[in-house]
C-alpha cells in the first residue's frame, strides 16, 4: 500500500529555516547601507532648502549672511524637521557662496556646497557637434 506525505518533515523545515537566515544576513547590511544613504539625501535636501531660503532673504533684505534661526523667525523656511538628531541652527547662508554642513549624532557630516548663481542664471548647452558628410 502506498503512502502519501501531507507534511513536511523536520528536516526540510530546519533547512528551509537555515536558507531564509542566510539570505536575510547576507541582505541585512545592504538594508542598512540604503537606509543611511537614504538619510543622508534627506538631510542634504533639507539642507538645500535653508539654502535657497537663505539666497532669498539674502537678495530680498540686500543682507551678506543670514543664519537659519533668521530665516525661521522670519518665515522665510519652515522649521526643519531632524531625519537622524541633527541640528539646522549653526547654519549660516553667505551671499558669495560656500557650503553648509550639519553633524549628526553619529558624528557624520552632511555637507552641502552653494555658489551665488541666483535662480535667474541658466547653463548654456554644449556645442552640438557636425553632422559627418559620408
Amino acid at each position: 500500500m502506498k503512502t502519501t506525505r501531507k507534511a513536511f518533515s523536520a528536516i526540510e523545515l530546519v533547512l528551509i529555516v537555515a536558507i531564509l537566515c542566510l539570505v536575510l544576513a547576507v541582505s541585512f547590511p545592504a538594508i542598512v547601507k540604503m537606509r543611511e544613504k537614504s538619510h543622508h539625501n534627506e538631510v542634504a535636501a533639507n539642507i538645500e532648502m535653508v539654502i535657497a531660503a537663505g539666497k532669498k532673504y539674502n537678495d530680498d533684505k540686500h543682507t551678506g549672511n543670514v543664519d537659519y534661526k533668521t530665516l525661521v523667525d522670519n518665515r522665510y523656511i519652515i522649521p526643519v524637521t531632524p531625519v537622524m538628531g541633527e541640528s539646522y541652527d549653526d547654519i549660516i547662508i553667505h551671499t558669495v557662496g560656500g557650503a553648509a554642513e550639519v553633524s549628526t549624532p553619529m558624528g557624520d557630516k552632511i555637507s552641502v556646497e552653494y555658489g551665488k548663481a541666483s535662480a535667474t542664471t541658466t547653463e548654456t548647452p554644449p556645442p552640438a557637434e557636425p553632422e559627418k558628410a559620408e
